[in-house]
């Protein structure tokens, strides 16, 4: 082969390396952005998911609070029942 068959099978290659490393890089922009996306929704779910789960403690909290409370009053009227003399 000789010398400017080389030199431009060489330059077109070199031409080549360049389009498909720039294509390379763009997709590479385009996952990362896609995976950024990605992630941001996923942290999105996630927050609201927390939230749910803080609102359904606090409900139940509120709920055996309401029940100890029952319970309490339930002993209260026991006592006072015990106590009350029958004439």
């Amino acid at each position: 082969m000789d010398e400017k068959l080389w030199n431009k099978l060489v330059k077109l290659l070199d031409q080549q390396y360049v389009r498909f490393s720039s294509r390379i890089d763009k997709l590479e922009q385009k996952v990362v952005s896609r995976n950024d996306d990605v992630f941001n929704k996923m942290d999105a779910v996630y927050k609201e998911v927390l939230d749910v789960r803080q609102e359904q403690i606090m409900h139940t909290g509120s709920h055996m609070r309401i029940d100890e409370d029952l319970e309490e009053n339930k002993r209260k009227i026991k006592k006072l029942e015990s106590k009350r003399v029958i004439v």
